[in-house]
C-alpha cells in the first residue's frame, strides 16, 4: 500500500489538493457535503440560483481528477496527529475512524447562511438554494451589511437581477473592498451606482449578542455610528466573521482564533506530515491561500516531504485579486493586485471560460461539469496590459515590426519589465511576435493575445506566444507577472501563481486538438494554432 493522503475538506482548496495528489498518493477526501458546494459568488447564488449550482455545486463524479480519489461523506469530530488518525461520524450516525500518512487540513470557515459546515444531502443543497431566493425575490428591501467582496457581490447582482427593489450597502468605513487595491473599488462603486445600490458608508453594525443571523429573514439593525436604526424586508449579514471549522482539531494546533497556525512550508510546526490550506489556515491577516493557487503549493510540499527534498514556502499577496461581482449580462471583470481590471466579454463565458478554461483547467475536468475559477491563465493573459522601461532595444512601440519576435526580461524596481527585439528562431526561451500595433484604448483581437504597454507614447504592442512543438511553458495566472510566462523543463514544478503547459502540437490555427487538450489559435501575425497540455 502507498502513502495515503487524507484531505480533510473538500471545497474549492481541498478538492483541487486531492486532485494533484491523485496519481502519486492513495488519496482519501472526507467531506459533510454530498459535492463541492463552493463559497464563491454570493450574488450569483442569491440572485441567478440556478445559474450558480450549475458551476459551483457539482457532486464529486463530476470530476474527472477525482477518479482516484476515495470519498468519504462525513463530518470529522476528532484528530488524532500523534497517531495519525481522526474520527468521523458518517450521514447515518455510524462513527468510524481513517488513518493518515500524510493530512491536508482543509476544512475551510463558515460565515453567515451561504458557508456551513454541517451534513447535508443533495436536496438539502437544492432546496436552501430555492428558499434563499425565494426570500430575496418576494423582500421589497433588502440591507446588506459588510464591506467586502460578498456584500458588494451580494448587494450588485440583487439590484440588477430586480431593478424594482432597494438595495441598500451598509460598510463601516470611508470605502468598501479595504483588502482590495483602492483603484477596485472606484470601480466597483461605479457598478453598484448605475445598477441603482443605495451606499451608506461609516455605518458599523452592532452585531446580535448571540452572534450573526446564519439565515435570511426580515431584521432591524443598530448602528455603534450613532444612526437611527435600519429595518428591512431582508438583512444579508457579510460582516467577515469567519469561523474556522476546527473544532475536531486539538487546541495546541490553533492560534486564538481557532485558525491552524502553520509555518511557511505551510505545515504545522510540531507535526511535519500535517499540512493546512485554505480559509483555515493562519497564513496571513487575509488568510489568502484559497484565492492564490495554494494548493499547488501543498501537492509539491507533500511530495518534497516525501521524497526529502525541500519544501517550498508560501507568499501571501499584499492585496485581495480576483473577481466581486461575478459574471454580469456584459461579462465578467477580474481585479488584479494593483488594481487593473481584466474583462471577459459576455459571449466568452460561456463559450470559452466555463467549457475551456475552468472545466478542462487546472482538474481536467470534462463531465459536463465545473471546477473553480482556477486556471484562468489560457485567457486571462488575453487582456493584461504590462508596461515597458529601461534602456534596451523596445522602448516605444515603434522599436519593433510586426512580424518580429521579443523577448520578456526582468522586472526593473518600479514594476516595469524589459523587452528585447529577439529572432524569432532558435531561441531557448520564449518569445513573442509582435502581432499587432494599435492605439492604447483599443482592444487587441483574438482571445489569448498579450498587451504590452509603454510608459510614453499612445500606442501598445498586441503579443501573441511563439511557442515550440514539444516544449513546456510557465504560464502565470491571474496577478501574476508576465516574467513568470517562459519556457521551462517539462519535469520541474510550477511556481506559486503559475501552471505549467505543454505545447503538443504547433501547426496552423485550424489545426484540431483531442478533448483533453485546449486550442490556442492566432490569425496575427500569422496562422497559428497550438494543442496544449497541462502537466
Amino acid at each position: 500500500m502507498g502513502t495515503r493522503v487524507v484531505v480533510a475538506g473538500l471545497g474549492d482548496t481541498g478538492t483541487l489538493c486531492a486532485i494533484h495528489l491523485s496519481q502519486s498518493a492513495e488519496v482519501v477526501g472526507i467531506s459533510p457535503k454530498p459535492g463541492l458546494i463552493s463559497g464563491q459568488e454570493l450574488g450569483m447564488r442569491l440572485a441567478r440560483p440556478h445559474a450558480w449550482a450549475r458551476e459551483y455545486a457539482l457532486g464529486y463524479h463530476r470530476y474527472r481528477g477525482l477518479d482516484r480519489v476515495s470519498i468519504r461523506q462525513a463530518q470529522i469530530t476528532a484528530a488524532h496527529l500523534d497517531t495519525g488518525t481522526i474520527e468521523m461520524m458518517r450521514p447515518d450516525g455510524t462513527r468510524t475512524t481513517e488513518h493518515f500518512d500524510i493530512l491536508i487540513i482543509a476544512t475551510g470557515a463558515r460565515n453567515g447562511f451561504w458557508r456551513t459546515p454541517g451534513i447535508q444531502t443533495a436536496d438539502d443543497v437544492t432546496s436552501t438554494l430555492r428558499e434563499d431566493h425565494q426570500r430575496i425575490s418576494e423582500a421589497a428591501r433588502v440591507a446588506v451589511v459588510g464591506g467586502g467582496a460578498s456584500a458588494v457581490s451580494a448587494a450588485a447582482n440583487i439590484a440588477v437581477g430586480w431593478p424594482d427593489k432597494q438595495v441598500d450597502l451598509y460598510f463601516p468605513h470611508a470605502d468598501a473592498l479595504l483588502g482590495h487595491h483602492p483603484r477596485t473599488w472606484r470601480r466597483v462603486r461605479r457598478r453598484l451606482l448605475d445598477a441603482g445600490v443605495r451606499l451608506h458608508p461609516h455605518h458599523r453594525a452592532r452585531l446580535p449578542v448571540d452572534g450573526v443571523p446564519t439565515g435570511l429573514g426580515g431584521d432591524t439593525i443598530g448602528w455603534t455610528t450613532g444612526q437611527a436604526d435600519t429595518t428591512a424586508d431582508v438583512v444579508i449579514w457579510a460582516v467577515g466573521r469567519a469561523l474556522p471549522n476546527t473544532e475536531w482539531l486539538p487546541a495546541e494546533v490553533l492560534d486564538d482564533a481557532g485558525f491552524v497556525r502553520v509555518d511557511p512550508n505551510l505545515r504545522i510546526p510540531a507535526y511535519p506530515n500535517v499540512f493546512a490550506v485554505g480559509d483555515v489556515a493562519a497564513t496571513d491577516p487575509l488568510r489568502s491561500s484559497a484565492r492564490n493557487r495554494a494548493d499547488r503549493l501543498v501537492a509539491h510540499n507533500v511530495r518534497a516531504y516525501l521524497a526529502d527534498r525541500p519544501l517550498r514556502d508560501y507568499r501571501p499577496p499584499r492585496r485581495r485579486w480576483g473577481s466581486v461581482l461575478g459574471p454580469q449580462r456584459d461579462g465578467l471583470e477580474v481585479f488584479t493586485p494593483t488594481g487593473r481590471h481584466i474583462r471577459f466579454p459576455a459571449w466568452s463565458i460561456d463559450t470559452v471560460l466555463w467549457p475551456w478554461i475552468v472545466r478542462r483547467g487546472i482538474s481536467r475536468v470534462a463531465r459536463s461539469g465545473a471546477v473553480t475559477l482556477s486556471c484562468m491563465a489560457f485567457t486571462l493573459l488575453a487582456a493584461c496590459n504590462f508596461s515597458v522601461g529601461g534602456s534596451d532595444a523596445v522602448e516605444n512601440a515603434d522599436d519593433i515590426a510586426v512580424g518580429e519576435c521579443l523577448q520578456i526580461g526582468d522586472t526593473l524596481d518600479d514594476g516595469k519589465v524589459k523587452a528585447t527585439k529577439v529572432s524569432c528562431d532558435g531561441n531557448d526561451d520564449l518569445t513573442f511576435y509582435a502581432a499587432a500595433i494599435v492605439a492604447e484604448s483599443a482592444e487587441c483581437s483574438g482571445s489569448n493575445t498579450s498587451t504590452l504597454s509603454f510608459a510614453d507614447g499612445d500606442q501598445k504592442l498586441c503579443m501573441t506566444p511563439n511557442f515550440d512543438a514539444a516544449a513546456c511553458y510557465q504560464i502565470p495566472l491571474s496577478g501574476g507577472s508576465l516574467v513568470d510566462y517562459r519556457k521551462v523543463d517539462c519535469g520541474a514544478t510550477a511556481e506559486e501563481s503559475t501552471i505549467f503547459a505543454e505545447s503538443v502540437t504547433r501547426a496552423d490555427e485550424s489545426v484540431t486538438c483531442p478533448t483533453e487538450q485546449t486550442k490556442w489559435s492566432f490569425s496575427q501575425p500569422e496562422s497559428i494554432g497550438y494543442c496544449l497540455r497541462e502537466v
